[in-house]
């Protein structure tokens, strides 16, 4: 059995997604240096997304403990293509969002899910080789689509279809 797991998000984890999210390291490479918080902010968002039929959140569990999260932002009226994004907390770098990321897109395939696209910034190269390690491929970019410390940075466009996704 795995010491990984999924749950949906709840308003009770707002405190612990606003710690990851004030953290700098991921506001670097998922977020923005400007990116600002509240635990309400957060509470609010986890509800859009468990009240939405067009998005979902979820929480990403080692041994039962809350490390990050996984999240459809996006999921067209059909529920065949959807947007991803996710990240980690304290975690990071031990294969465990890897893990979670095969079990979340599993999960979306089963259901129906034709494509998932996600989006990198060009200097989140962990983020780009944990994508391609499932097979996500390289699509296009958005050319100095992103300011970072007063600098303009490219966004990387990643897809996966069902029917190139090997297990």
């Amino acid at each position: 059995m795995s010491m990984i797991s999924l749950r949906d998000a709840t308003v009770k984890d707002a405190s612990t997604i606003y710690q990851w999210k004030t953290d700098p390291f991921l506001r670097k490479m998922a977020l923005d240096e400007s990116y600002q918080t509240t635990e309400e902010e957060q509470e609010e968002d986890i509800d859009r997304a468990v009240g939405s039929e067009d998005a979902e959140y979820k929480i990403i569990l080692l041994k039962q403990q809350p490390i990050g999260y996984i999240r459809i932002d996006y999921m067209d009226e059909h529920n065949e293509m959807a947007w991803l994004r996710f990240a980690l907390g304290k975690e990071r770098g031990k294969g465990y969002g890897k893990i979670a990321l095969q079990m979340y897109i599993d999960d979306l395939f089963s259901r129906g899910v034709k494509r998932i696209e996600g989006e990198v910034y060009e200097y989140n190269e962990r983020s780009q080789k944990l994508l391609e390690s499932v097979g996500f491929v390289k699509e296009g970019q958005k050319r100095q689509a992103h300011l970072y410390h007063k600098q303009y940075c490219d966004i990387l466009v990643y897809g996966l279809l069902h029917e190139d996704y090997v297990t």
